[in-house]
């Protein structure tokens, strides 16, 4: 568990450092909030998950108007009788959007980066992985948008977790600062 809290606080080290830089530039943040569907399989299994209303929160810092960082984190805590475990996410995309009009449907590409990983009585497991995805922001005024994505995840072989392939889909809400 203190390699998970670790990496949260790197995770929010690099958020707020980035959000200094896009504040010191003028340009706004996008924030926003996943639904999500992820299908993993590896070695003929396959694990099913569906997170609603959040499976994760997601701050979108703007280096360009065609370029923006975006750290996400999840948790998911659960317990049954005697047993409980908790479920972690932490990544970094880089989006690029085709199109710079936010009055407008925006497509972006979406190369990432992330680590995730299981702890349940005192027990930690999780892997890295690299990926990639692709969706559209649909303007719902001024500074609200829809978003939906696709992607592709690859979990990385981490000792005895096997590589996993992944695929999921999201539909999500993005308020907008500027």
């Amino acid at each position: 568990m203190t390699s998970f809290l670790t990496r949260v606080a790197a995770a929010v080290a690099c958020t707020v450092l980035a959000h200094s830089s896009v504040i010191a530039q003028g340009r706004g943040v996008e924030l926003g909030i996943d639904a999500g569907v992820f299908v993993q399989s590896a070695d003929g299994s396959s694990v099913t998950t569906i997170n609603i209303p959040a499976q994760s929160f997601r701050a979108g810092f703007f280096l360009s108007d065609k370029l923006s960082l975006e750290p996400s984190v999840g948790i998911s805590y659960t317990s049954v009788e005697d047993f409980s475990f908790t479920t972690y996410g932490l990544g970094v995309g880089l989006l690029y959007h085709l199109t710079t009009d936010r009055d407008r449907p925006q497509v972006f590409l979406r190369p990432l980066i992330g680590y995730s990983g299981v702890s349940a009585e005192g027990e930690s497991n999780g892997s890295a992985a690299v990926g990639f995805g692709a969706g559209a922001k649909i303007p719902q005024g001024d500074r609200l948008a829809i978003r939906f994505g696709a992607e592709y995840q690859r979990r990385l072989e981490d000792g005895s977790t096997p590589a996993i392939n992944g695929f999921g889909a999201t539909l999500g809400i993005s308020f907008f600062t500027r």
